[in-house]
């Protein structure tokens, strides 16, 4: 007798990047951190000795290049780079249970912040970026059991967390970049990113706060990509009709649009602010799996 087995609606890529381009990204941040011959120290399978003004620092280029595959970055080379970033948040994330009976404190420049017993110290833009990862996974793995409600349900949570990472990128952003420079806090176009005027708004005095005309960005696939997610996420959040449909079929170029709306976004938010945009938590959206629906 045969059973019918029904299959998964979605499904997602096994990696982040193709070899070749897990090589070109592994090699670009390699050349950055003084490592010559890579093409050559990659084949020999060899650990290199990258200076970092300490203890040396000893990486295997092979597990690197697999990685930044299997992640999108390189995870001990990314690392340095991250560290070196002037704007790039604290790498914690702290979780405590302690029973109400420890006090741990972390001072980020001016600010600090405290858990009292049980909680969690964390990096809103690390953690949302995870979270987007997260849920285009969860709404993958309710595909495979039908699970039409778990998908509906993971697919709107998705699309929030695309919308409001942006959001924390330019509130830890401004934070940084006041920390750095007071002066720079005095202009209008950083009130502009500071206030509760509309996420548009405060891209565009973004752009205008580093003389980039806004409709340039207007122009790209990433704002397009990022103004589809933004539609996508206010029929939930602001409804102007009763009820919500949604089909399966609709939902797979919205997961992947995270690539270019949210991880290109930021990669072009801060070029044209002159900071470098190969952070970790950016690649790893900006290259997130290819997700397919199942024929």
């Amino acid at each position: 007798m045969e059973h019918n087995v029904r299959r998964p609606l979605l499904e997602i890529a096994r990696y982040h990047r193709s070899e070749s381009d897990a090589r070109e990204y592994v090699g670009q941040i390699a050349a950055r951190l003084g490592v010559s011959n890579f093409k050559s120290k990659l084949a020999s399978g060899k650990s290199v000795t990258i200076s970092t003004g300490g203890k040396p620092f000893i990486v295997n280029l092979r597990a690197e290049v697999h990685q930044a595959r299997v992640t999108g970055v390189p995870p001990s080379m990314q690392g340095l780079v991250d560290n070196s970033d002037r704007l790039m948040p604290p790498p914690i994330s702290l979780g405590v249970s302690a029973r109400g009976i420890a006090k741990i404190s972390v001072t980020v420049g001016s600010h600090t912040a405290t858990i009292d017993g049980d909680g969690i110290l964390e990096s809103p833009v690390v953690a949302l970026a995870g979270d987007v990862l997260y849920y285009r996974q969860e709404t993958v793995a309710a595909s495979a059991e039908h699970q039409l409600q778990l998908i509906a349900r993971a697919y709107r949570t998705y699309l929030q967390v695309c919308i409001s990472l942006v959001d924390a990128f330019l509130g830890h952003a401004t934070f940084a970049l006041a920390e750095i420079n007071s002066k720079i806090a005095t202009t209008e176009d950083f009130r502009k990113i500071q206030s509760a005027a509309p996420f548009e708004d405060r891209i565009e005095a973004w752009c205008r706060l580093f003389s980039h005309p806004p409709e340039s960005f207007r122009k790209t696939k990433n704002w397009s990509d990022l103004s589809k997610l933004r539609q996508q996420r206010n029929r939930y959040v602001h409804p102007a009709e009763p009820t919500y449909s949604l089909g399966v079929d609709e939902i797979v170029n919205v997961l992947n649009q995270c690539r270019d709306g949210v991880g290109g976004t930021l990669e072009y938010l801060r070029k044209i602010a002159g900071l470098d945009p190969y952070l970790s938590y950016i690649q790893k959206i900006k290259t997130a799996p290819i997700i397919k629906k199942v024929t």
